[in-house]
C-alpha cells in the first residue's frame, strides 16, 4: 500500500502508547504503521512497554494484534501479562501452537468486543524449520507468510517481533539489511503497525544492520544509577512525521501503569 499524501499535521494517523506523559511528547501518540524499534539493555523493561502498548491497544479498539516471539514461550507471556497487571479476561488470546493447524486455529479468532492477542512462539515455528548450514530464510519467511495469511484472514492491526536480536541469530542472513529491507516493505505494503524489540549489548549500541536506520521511529531505555537506585531513561531518538523532545525522560512503572516524567532533568529519587 503506497503511504498517503497528507495535507496537514493534523492528518497523520497516531496509534496512542497508553503511556501517561509519553503521548503528550509525541503529538498524540505513533504514526500507525510505522516501523517503530524500541531498544535497550537488558532490565530496561523494553519487551513490557511493548506488550503494555499493543494490549491496552487491543482493548481499547478491539484491535487485532500479533505476538512474534523468538525469546520467550506461551507461557512465559502469559505470565508476563498476568505480573504486568493485564485482565486477561477483558480479550480474546489465542495461542497458535502448530502451523499445520494454521486454519483451526485462526477460525478462533472472533469478530467481538474485545479485541484479540494472537501469540505464535519459537516452539511453534521450530517445528516447520528443517536444519540447514549458513543462511537460513525460513524464519523470515514463516513470520512473513504468517503475517499475510492473518491479515487475509482476519485482519491484523499491530505486530510485536521479540527480539530481532533471535532473529538474526537464527536466520544467519548473508546480506541482512537486503532481507531486513524487504521484510519492512512488506510490513509497509501490508499496512501494519510494528513494533520491534532489541537487545542492546551496550548502552548506547544499536544494531549492526541499520534497523534503527530503517525505522521509522526509535525510542531507547537504558538503566541509570542516581543516588544508590536505578531508573530507567527513556529518550525518543527519532519519530518520522512527529514534532517530539528529544530529552530524556524518566520511565516507570507502578501499579500496573507506565509513565514518564522529569523531562530534560534529573529524577527526583
Amino acid at each position: 500500500m503506497v503511504e498517503q499524501l497528507i495535507t496537514s499535521r493534523g492528518d497523520v494517523a497516531r496509534i496512542s502508547t497508553h503511556i501517561k506523559g509519553l503521548d503528550e511528547l509525541i503529538e498524540g501518540g505513533i504514526p500507525s504503521s510505522h516501523i517503530s524499534l524500541i531498544s535497550g539493555t537488558p532490565g530496561t523493561m523494553k519487551s513490557s512497554l511493548a506488550l503494555y502498548n499493543a494490549y491496552h491497544e487491543v482493548i481499547k479498539n478491539k484491535s487485532n494484534t500479533l505476538i512474534v516471539s523468538l525469546d520467550q514461550s506461551f507461557s512465559s507471556i502469559y505470565n508476563q501479562f498476568i505480573s504486568l497487571g493485564f485482565d486477561v479476561l477483558k480479550t480474546s488470546i489465542v495461542h497458535l501452537k502448530d502451523l499445520s493447524e494454521f486454519g483451526k486455529d485462526i477460525s478462533k479468532i472472533k469478530v467481538n468486543d474485545t479485541g484479540n492477542i494472537i501469540i505464535i512462539d519459537y516452539e511453534c515455528m521450530n517445528k516447520e524449520i528443517k536444519p540447514v548450514s549458513g543462511e537460513n530464510k525460513a524464519w523470515i519467511n514463516i513470520i512473513k507468510n504468517l503475517i499475510k495469511k492473518i491479515k487475509q484472514e482476519v485482519h491484523l492491526d499491530i505486530v510485536v517481533l521479540d527480539s530481532l536480536n533471535s532473529f538474526h541469530h537464527l536466520s544467519k542472513f548473508s546480506e541482512p539489511e537486503i532481507e531486513i529491507k524487504k521484510f519492512f516493505n512488506l510490513l509497509k505494503e501490508l499496512s501494519v503497525h510494528t513494533i520491534l524489540i532489541n537487545e542492546e549489548i551496550q548502552a548506547d549500541k544499536f544494531s549492526p544492520y541499520n534497523e534503527s536506520i530503517l525505522c521509522e521511529s526509535l525510542i531507547q531505555i537504558k538503566l541509570k544509577d542516581y543516588e544508590r537506585k536505578t531508573v530507567r531513561e527513556l529518550t525518543i531518538k527519532k519519530m518520522r512525521h512527529t514534532s517530539c523532545s528529544l530529552d530524556t525522560h524518566t520511565l516507570k512503572f507502578n501499579k500496573g501503569r507506565f509513565y514518564v516524567e522529569h523531562s530534560g532533568q534529573n529524577p527526583l529519587i
